[in-house]
């Protein structure tokens, strides 16, 4: 059981913001762990609150809809964070990938967090939906701020092609980061079985991940591996 944050004499705006912060959390915490360990449809807001060290009133406060306990869904970036991407001189791949790194936050926070919330989501595929309908909106938000910063138009080559890159990039390092081979979109591992137990090879987070395939493909491009001679008289 989480235990609620203490409520000190202090009640400025910047603690105020900080026990917000903590009670969400652990609210969010206690809802995917319960939901992990008993099923979606098995875990009330009642359970939750308990769990929680809050009231019912509390949870639905931060959260409206029991599938909002469980969603960590990707954020449309702050619109300050998108003008400074469409204004940037630097390389766009890797402005690109700190715009999306804000989105994804919600998600990246834990890793073993990510594995439970794949496993709920393929015990309560009603909410997946839910979940896609969101990572579609952040798409095409980064999306058109990257026809904005291009000077292109959305569905011009340059936008599909870079949008569709730093995407694929992140989903990789997701499946990196995650230590296994499942994809954050679905909810469900891509064989279709419970997620297993993270590889302790893997990045310690989301952020190392991201830099760790995106350095792989820029030494896949920068220095092509040759073909060997084997490999030549196997397709000659």
């Amino acid at each position: 059981m989480n235990q609620p944050a203490a409520i000190g004499a202090s009640s400025g705006p910047g603690l105020r913001a900080a026990r917000a912060r903590r009670t969400r959390e652990a609210i969010q915490a206690s809802a995917l762990r319960l939901a992990a360990e008993r099923g979606y449809e098995a875990t009330t807001v009642e359970d939750v609150a308990a769990d929680a060290g809050c009231s019912r009133r509390t949870v639905f406060n931060y959260f409206p809809t029991k599938a909002d306990l469980i969603l960590r869904a990707p954020q449309v970036p702050p619109q300050a964070e998108i003008e400074a991407f469409v204004a940037s001189n630097g390389e766009l791949l890797a402005d690109l990938l700190q715009l999306i790194t804000h989105a994804v936050a919600p998600m990246a926070s834990d890793a073993e967090e990510f594995q439970r919330l794949r496993l709920v989501l393929r015990d309560a595929p009603s909410i997946v939906p839910e979940l896609q309908s969101r990572v579609r909106l952040v798409h095409s938000v980064v999306r058109a701020a990257l026809a904005r910063r291009l000077g292109a138009d959305l569905g011009s080559p340059q936008v599909i092609a870079a949008a569709a890159l730093a995407i694929t990039l992140y989903r990789a390092a997701f499946e990196l980061w995650s230590g296994d081979g499942g994809d954050p979109g679905t909810g469900a591992p891509c064989d279709g079985t419970a997620p297993s137990s993270r590889s302790s090879a893997a990045p310690e987070t989301l952020a190392e991940a991201l830099d760790l395939v995106t350095a792989s493909l820029r030494g896949i491009f920068d220095n092509p591996m040759a073909p060997t001679a084997a490999t030549r008289k196997d397709h000659a």
